[in-house]
């Protein structure tokens, strides 16, 4: 009986590790293209009222990139606690 508890735990980790090593990241990044087509609209109006293009590009990309982890993370937090 022990076998099949230890055997499902394997199983279990290896959904989870599946879901850290591969989901999240594409997540991340497709939430981050997804974010970033409208910032690209918003630095354009920076750039024109006098903002640094280099600054503002790399303000914008982690500015996009914080919300787009904050989705992947709860995205993977649903597929988590269905992977029981």
């Amino acid at each position: 009986m022990t076998e099949i508890v230890e055997k499902g735990k394997n199983e279990n980790l290896m959904v989870r590790l599946l879901i850290v090593v591969f989901v999240f990241p594409i997540l991340v990044l497709a939430f981050h293209a997804l974010l970033f087509v409208p910032a690209f609209f918003v630095g354009l109006l920076l750039v024109h009222f006098g903002g640094h293009p280099k600054f503002v590009g790399n303000a914008l990309s982690v500015v996009t990139l914080l919300p787009a982890c904050w989705g992947a993370i709860a995205v993977c937090k649903r597929i988590w606690t269905s992977s029981k």
